[in-house]
């Protein structure tokens, strides 16, 4: 029993000792090319661009930089909702050296789900401080043992192989990424065919979920209270897919939201070729050609604003 007792306390000690430097310094595993490590070691930033995979593949980084003149970077994770955007604009908020503009991504069909973590590197990635903000959801009321399990599989074994295969990684990123864009992909656009052919897996009268109502709201008020300027923008959608009557009621209602607290934001939708299949890459991601388009919109549209 006592030989038992000191295997069961030694594997624990040697577990939660793995864990402890994992939280310390998985970052430095990272791409130093995208992420939050990318945007640290780019650091200082003129303008971030904070959202999902819609953000990675809207814009084309040099020539963000070409047609705005500011150095840029962008922060984006597979599904990455307002709820997990919260606790990084506190970060983002926080750091020594804050982005002059942060642009953060509204998509209404992520507005409108219930919360989910899709990115597992969006633990694995962040620094330390960030990764304690990240956990609190899985360790704060309302508890549960999945929400427990959750949490102690980012801690302890999600994207392990990243630090195994980090060599590897080190030599193949860099030729990529650029400041968090794609980097040398194309990605071809539909056909007529499989444009005519889109569709959504949302069905109903679906509305913004309130938790992620509260999330945005929060993200404001922080932006505001420490005067980092914040806008919003929307990517495009393919005309046969913004026309379902689900992606209007969505789309209406995170109208809405944006009004109601009063920020700035640009409509992707509105003076964009929608109905163009080459430009887009499937029912919500953006051809390279619909990209270096919409890159340009963007960057006109930046530039125009307040300073």
């Amino acid at each position: 029993m006592r030989y038992l007792t000191w295997v069961v306390t030694i594997s624990i000690a040697m577990l939660a000792a793995l864990v402890g430097v994992r939280f310390a310094t998985a970052h430095r595993f990272a791409s130093e090319n995208s992420g939050f490590q990318g945007l640290a070691v780019n650091a200082p930033v003129d303008i971030v661009f904070l959202g999902s995979s819609h953000t990675r593949q809207a814009y084309d980084a040099r020539l963000m930089e070409q047609k705005t003149g500011k150095k840029i970077f962008l922060v984006a994770y597979a599904g990455l909702d307002p709820v997990t955007m919260l606790p990084i604009v506190q970060h983002l908020s926080q750091a020594k050296e804050r982005p002059r503009l942060l642009v953060v991504e509204v998509y209404s069909a992520m507005f409108g789900r219930k919360h989910a973590v899709d990115d597992s590197r969006v633990f694995f990635e962040a620094p330390p401080e960030l990764k304690k903000r990240l956990l609190r959801e899985y360790v704060e009321p309302p508890r549960s043992v999945d929400k427990l399990m959750d949490g102690f599989a980012l801690l302890a074994n999600r994207n392990n192989e990243a630090i195994v295969a980090y060599p590897l990684y080190r030599a193949l990123l860099p030729n990529l990424s650029y400041h968090g864009a794609y980097e040398g992909k194309f990605v071809t656009g539909l056909t007529a065919e499989q444009f005519r052919a889109l569709r959504v897996p949302l069905q109903g009268d679906l509305r913004v979920d309130p938790e992620q109502r509260v999330a945005f709201r929060e993200i404001v008020r922080i932006c505001r209270m420490v005067n980092m300027p914040v806008v919003f923008v929307e990517t495009p959608m393919p005309k046969t897919v913004a026309d379902l009557q689900v992606m209007r009621g969505l789309k209406e209602d995170t109208r809405q939201a944006l009004a109601e607290e009063k920020v700035t934001y640009l409509d992707g939708d509105q003076n964009f070729p929608l109905d163009d299949p080459s430009l887009f890459a499937d029912s919500n991601h953006l051809s390279t050609k619909g990209r270096a388009v919409f890159t340009e919109r963007v960057a006109e549209w930046l530039m125009a604003q307040p300073r």
